[in-house]
């Protein structure tokens, strides 16, 4: 699932990262479901897609599909939500970022800066 550019919109602004997650369109029904099982999400996600993290050499690592997808800003808020996402290894874009700030190709960064 190729990712999309400029999705965020007013209550829809924290990126949220599924790392080693190749979605597929046919798979965002069962995710949906899952988010609102699991983690108690009381609103839809806005699908981005997948983002593929960049080679480092030195490291050889990189090249994986990460999915990354838009919460709305009451269950990104939701204490519930955000400590059941650790079981799940889901990761704020900031998070991840914070690890690597290059992780991410150059026109993703720029198409979804950091919030905070």
């Amino acid at each position: 699932m190729t990712w999309t550019p400029n999705l965020r919109m007013p209550k829809y602004s924290q990126v949220m990262v599924f790392p080693r997650c190749l979605m597929k369109h046919d798979d965002l029904d069962a995710f949906e479901a899952f988010m609102k099982e699991h983690l108690g999400s009381k609103h839809p996600t806005i699908p981005i897609g997948c983002v593929f993290t960049a080679y480092d050499y030195d490291s050889d690592t990189g090249g994986r599909s990460d999915f990354m997808f838009l919460v709305h800003d009451e269950d990104a808020s939701n204490w519930d939500f955000c400590t059941r996402r650790f079981q799940f290894g889901l990761r704020w874009l900031e998070d991840v970022r914070g690890n690597d700030p290059k992780i991410y190709p150059k026109d993703f960064a720029k198409a979804y800066p950091s919030t905070w």
